[in-house]
């Protein structure tokens, strides 16, 4: 599964869900200064109606503003066997 920009939208406000991975742009990202961006759009992935940490949070695509919301944090975990 991929985080994929719903039909496609380029515009502030599209929804952003999980969708089978097909490498169209709109499931295409690249990180800037903790912030994830949309190749298809530019803009950027934020949480819709501010900062959450919770489960079951829409995101949104919106302009770029530096927002908490918008800060992502890229973290890797060590898997032992």
């Amino acid at each position: 599964m991929c985080l994929d920009v719903k039909e496609q939208g380029t515009t502030p406000g599209s929804l952003v869900d999980l969708y089978a991975c097909n490498g169209q742009q709109n499931q295409q990202w690249y990180l800037q200064l903790g912030a994830i961006i949309g190749v298809q759009s530019s803009l950027c992935l934020d949480s819709s109606g501010g900062p959450a940490s919770g489960g079951g949070t829409q995101l949104v695509m919106n302009e770029c503003n530096q927002a908490a919301s918008q800060n992502w944090v890229r973290a890797c975990h060590a898997v032992s066997n």
